[in-house]
């Protein structure tokens, strides 16, 4: 027999969408526990709980009950005695010492007493310390900036937090701009489209890390894997004055309001939807796109909210996780980018391009723009749609700028 114990009470991963609670794989103890065999839940604080060993078996009682036992008869069961074990194991994880760094932390000859001892260090969207100046964490312990949120406590999480500390103090110390590259704006849907399907790193720390479209004229620069916490400091990411406009655009995944949430019902019969009109119910993860004429206003730490958006956009949540069908995701993102932007994203093909170049026409703005992927795409399957620099080469070729 097994029993389980913790103060919490049972997470199950199927009901909260964060990978530290009780994934599916290892839930065989509640299984047996509901189906009394032999095996069990003790939902106690461990710090109140004594161990106590009689020959070679262990028991565990509680503190206040153990108290309250003193003097009573030796026959009275009227407390609980949990045992016996042949092992009890310590699986409670770690915790942060903030000591070795006492001495670094400001104000640290006003202290008499050693800091709390906590499970994660106190610290910003960045990842610096907010007790030491130019003290950065990096790994499992940036949890502490995403815990219960996102995936940052896990290797497939704190990876991409990671390489974001790494462009942070990039910009910071040394006047390095966050990575980027640059789309011109009649392609920006499909390339929207197509990173939607492909950004791992949004995917795996959904709430936490987005990309950033950045309008400038007719080009639009692309910042991939930006904490959602450091889009109020995206001048100091770039390099750039505070004063300076910026129209950007905000994508990242996201789960329904209140799908995520202990005690659920997670299988509802009437859980999906897949209408795009209807695309804020989604429940699943999906894409949602936030436009921003300001600079997004700061948000605390372990929060799933971003703050000052002009207009937003959910897209429709799909069961493979394939945001890139022509109805469902093609077209309602198309129509925000150009109503946001006020740009004409009609559909123009290459063939159509072509007929103008070669019958003198008035050619549409998309045809005197090099890269029209737009235009390239497949109408009977959007899947198809072809790298952008190729696209600009085709039309390179055959269109007069």
């Amino acid at each position: 027999a097994v029993v389980s114990t913790q103060s919490t009470g049972v997470k199950l991963t199927w009901n909260t969408h964060y990978v530290g609670d009780v994934r599916g794989v290892n839930n065989q103890l509640l299984d047996t526990y509901q189906l009394k065999s032999l095996d069990g839940i003790l939902e106690r604080d461990v710090n109140e709980l004594i161990i106590k060993k009689k020959g070679d078996k262990l028991f565990i009682y509680d503190e206040e009950e153990e108290k309250e036992a003193e003097g009573r008869a030796a026959d009275d069961d009227s407390f609980v005695e949990l045992g016996p074990y042949d092992k009890i194991i310590n699986c409670m994880g770690f915790n942060y010492d903030p000591r070795p760094f006492r001495n670094l932390t400001k104000g640290a000859e006003e202290e008499e007493e050693d800091p709390p001892i906590t499970k994660y260090p106190s610290m910003g969207w960045d990842y610096q310390s907010d007790t030491i100046q130019n003290l950065y964490y990096a790994g499992t312990i940036t949890h502490g900036t995403d815990k219960r949120v996102s995936s940052g406590g896990f290797i497939h999480g704190f990876r991409y937090s990671s390489r974001s500390l790494s462009y942070v103090l990039a910009a910071r110390n040394h006047g390095i701009r966050w990575p980027s590259e640059k789309v011109p704006l009649h392609g920006i849907t499909s390339y929207i489209l197509k990173r939607m399907n492909e950004m791992n790193g949004p995917y795996q720390m959904f709430y936490v890390m987005t990309d950033v479209y950045l309008r400038r004229g007719n080009t639009v620069e692309v910042f991939k894997d930006v904490p959602n916490g450091l889009l109020h400091k995206i001048h100091e990411l770039l390099v750039e004055p505070l004063e300076m406009s910026r129209d950007l655009v905000v994508v990242r995944l996201e789960y329904g309001k209140d799908y995520s949430k202990v005690g659920g019902d997670p299988f509802r019969k009437e859980r999906t939807e897949l209408e795009p009109a209807r695309a804020h119910l989604c429940n699943f993860i999906h894409p949602v796109l936030y436009h921003f004429t300001n600079t997004p206003r700061a948000v605390p730490i372990r929060t799933k909210a971003l703050k000052g958006e002009h207009r937003k956009l959910h897209l429709p949540e799909d069961l493979y996780t394939d945001f890139a069908t022509l109805k469902r995701h093609w077209v309602p993102l198309n129509n925000f980018i150009g109503s946001i932007w006020n740009v004409d994203m009609s559909y123009v093909s290459i063939e159509e391009c072509l007929l103008q170049h070669l019958t003198r026409a008035g050619m549409s703005v998309q045809c005197r723009r090099p890269l029209l992927s737009v235009g390239h795409i497949d109408r009977s399957n959007v899947r198809k749609i072809p790298d952008w620099e190729l696209s600009q080469k085709f039309l390179d070729d055959f269109v007069t700028k």
